[in-house]
């Protein structure tokens, strides 16, 4: 890192890792503060359209991630109730000629390691884990924050990037409408679709969704590599 003072991000999460990767292209140091004490692969399926396609391939890490990606034909939208096809959007070599970029469909512990093995190859990025902020202060020259341990990092700006629930918005006293998963009254929810009937989708390399009742109620299939 230079002498300069670095930018402080706070979130080691798909969404920081990348924005640390920008920053440094463009000649800028980071530290990423991450609450957690290390890395590991979670979440699901993502979506990843020809405009962030762009910024995989702006960042150079395209080709990293193919290996692990899907890329498929179509999405198709079914009605829960009956199984019946409500509407279908072409993907694949339609997509990419329309937009300059293709549309891949990936496991979110992919696409982290990717960005992650990049970050930890980029001198002009730290990271400290188990950083979890709690104390935001503005001083003279940027900014200071506090870990809950009682570390410290000092930056010339910070930048949240700590995922759904902003807990930096809450250290700072920001207010901030996200309401609790429960108050959704999101759990619970389960949709039936026969097994074979996604196995087809999945052998065709669709991505499907089915809708229920209200738009609450869906799921998805999706064609993603094997891990096996």
């Amino acid at each position: 890192m230079s002498a300069r003072q670095p930018i402080l991000i706070a979130g080691g999460g798909i969404g920081g890792l990348a924005l640390a990767l920008a920053l440094a292209k463009r000649g800028h140091d980071s530290i990423v503060l991450e609450r957690q004490d290390g890395f590991a692969p979670i979440g699901a399926g993502i979506q990843i359209g020809p405009n962030g396609m762009r910024v995989l391939q702006a960042l150079g890490l395209a080709e990293a991630l193919q290996p692990f990606a899907g890329v498929p034909e179509a999405i198709v939208v079914h009605a829960g109730s009956s199984g019946r096809v409500l509407t279908r959007l072409p993907l694949g070599t339609w997509i990419a000629n329309r937009h300059g970029a293709p549309y891949w469909v990936a496991h979110r512990g992919d696409l982290h390691r990717v960005l992650l093995d990049a970050v930890l190859a980029d001198p002009r990025i730290a990271i400290r884990t188990g950083f979890d902020v709690v104390a935001v202060s503005e001083i003279a020259t940027g900014v200071t924050v506090t870990a809950r341990s009682g570390a410290t990092e000092t930056g010339r700006a910070l930048i949240g990037a700590d995922g759904l629930w902003y807990p930096l918005q809450a250290a700072r006293g920001a207010p901030y409408g996200v309401c609790a998963l429960e108050d959704q009254q999101l759990a619970g929810l389960i949709m039936w679709v026969p097994a074979g009937t996604v196995l087809a989708l999945i052998a065709l390399a669709l991505f499907a969704a089915w809708l229920g009742e209200s738009e609450r109620r869906a799921v998805l299939a999706e064609r993603r590599r094997s891990h096996g």
